[in-house]
């Protein structure tokens, strides 16, 4: 076998490991990359359990008869309910538009930081702007508040910006974000009222 770190193997997204040395109990294995552990203390445990405890090896045994019928099911509904979302979210742009303001009028009302001066029409046309946006830019993009609600930022026209996704998930709730990219910059001044 090859000899990995726990860092490497975790970096490459491995389950498991081999470092070619001992563990407390003297076993020369791989060990898992979550918790180094290493099989054989983890199989010796799991053959105690089963021995020490009927009912844990029952519960595995039936876990383990069911478990390809309950996943095919899960799999076969979860499959037909991400491709039906994923019919109406590219094939209806209005659903889209219609979902992001929703979801931005949510958060807003649960923090109750839409003011009497916000003009929704205005805050709807800007979320509505976005797909056409995307498509014309070819980058995801998304409605953000340049003050963030969580920072106390009202969910008012003037505090919305139309910015990639990428740089909208760099800024979070960050007061001091500076736009860096130019190509950014330019999707930051995006804004038709």
């Amino acid at each position: 076998m090859k000899i990995i770190t726990r860092k490497e193997a975790q970096a490459r997204g491995l389950v498991r490991y081999y470092t070619g040395k001992a563990c407390l109990r003297g076993h020369v294995s791989e060990r898992y990359t979550y918790c180094g552990k290493c099989l054989d203390c983890s199989r010796s445990r799991e053959r105690e359990l089963y021995a020490s405890d009927p009912e844990y090896a029952e519960q595995k045994r039936t876990r383990a008869k069911n478990y390809g019928s309950n996943r095919r099911k899960d799999i076969g509904w979860v499959d037909q309910y991400n491709a039906d979302r994923r019919l109406n979210y590219a094939a209806d742009v209005t659903y889209r538009a219609d979902r992001l303001a929703n979801n931005a009028k949510r958060r807003a009302m649960k923090l109750d930081q839409t003011p009497p001066d916000a003009n929704l029409d205005a805050i709807d046309a800007i979320y509505a702007d976005v797909p056409g946006i995307e498509d014309l830019l070819g980058v995801p993009c998304a409605v953000d508040h340049w003050t963030a609600l969580a920072n106390g930022g009202l969910h008012h026209q003037d505090n919305l910006v139309i910015m990639t996704a990428k740089q909208n998930s760099e800024k979070g709730a960050k007061l001091d974000y500076e736009i860096t990219n130019v190509f950014e910059q330019v999707v930051y001044r995006v804004r038709i009222r």
